[in-house]
């Protein structure tokens, strides 16, 4: 599967869309970790 491109779009409480980003960026906000550490 092709996650790398996909699109996922954040949603408020009451169902409004708030914006589309990439599933790679949502990762990067929810992960503390770098992928790469110095």
């Amino acid at each position: 599967m092709s996650g790398h491109a996909r699109l996922l779009t954040l949603h408020r409480r009451d169902g409004t869309a708030v914006r589309t980003v990439p599933a790679v960026d949502l990762a990067r906000h929810l992960t503390p970790t770098p992928k790469e550490p110095t």
